[in-house]
């Protein structure tokens, strides 16, 4: 029993050591992977050169799977801590030495703080921390994808309204102004082709 006691004193002693030894690298850790997760979903949204998608991609698949190991890890001490507490409780201590039973409410006391990794106290290192980076991630893809998009449309309208009458068209569908048929497909390539000419 009292090596138990011991045992679980130098788990919590741990726990604490890496709390307070890399918290900061456990935060910059996540903070470069939710980055590096967005770079590698712009870069293969850009790219049309099929090999390229599939390395980025798979860049995506290995970090993610940086991040889901030691999230895990953060996750195996939560669950081991719980299966402690369980134990705990159903221990048998009917009939037992006073000593034992002493020791058993220690023990219970101890195991009843939070035993996780959270850096700076403000997250905890688990598979919910995990799934909240993925979504980050994902939210600036979505943000930096929408910005793009209007960005590119403003540049078109900008560089058609500069064009020649004959030239210009409007709305979605290419309206001519005093006109009711909308332009020609090759007015809309030339625009988009004087787009993607040097500036």
């Amino acid at each position: 029993m009292n090596v138990s006691v011991l045992t679980q004193l130098f788990l919590f002693s741990d726990v604490d050591s890496v709390n307070k030894s890399l918290s900061f690298g456990i935060t910059l850790a996540n903070q470069c992977i939710c980055f590096q997760m967005c770079v590698y979903l712009c870069c293969a949204e850009q790219i049309n050169n099929y090999f390229a998608k599939c390395a980025y991609f798979c860049l995506l698949l290995f970090t993610s799977i940086i991040l889901y190991t030691y999230c895990m890890n953060g996750q195996k001490i939560i669950n081991e801590n719980e299966k402690i507490q369980s134990s705990l409780v159903h221990c048998s201590w009917i009939n037992k030495p006073k000593w034992f039973k002493k020791t058993l409410i220690i023990m219970m006391i101890k195991a009843n703080a939070s035993l996780e990794i959270k850096p700076y106290g403000l997250y905890v290192l688990n598979l919910a921390n995990y799934s909240s980076i993925m979504n980050a991630a994902y939210s600036f893809f979505n943000v930096l994808s929408s910005l793009r998009s209007s960005s590119m449309v403003r540049r078109v309208l900008s560089i058609t309204s500069n064009l020649p009458l004959q030239h210009q068209f409007r709305g979605p569908l290419g309206i001519h102004p005093g006109r009711s048929q909308p332009a020609s497909p090759i007015t809309l390539k030339c625009a988009l082709q004087f787009d993607k000419s040097p500036c």
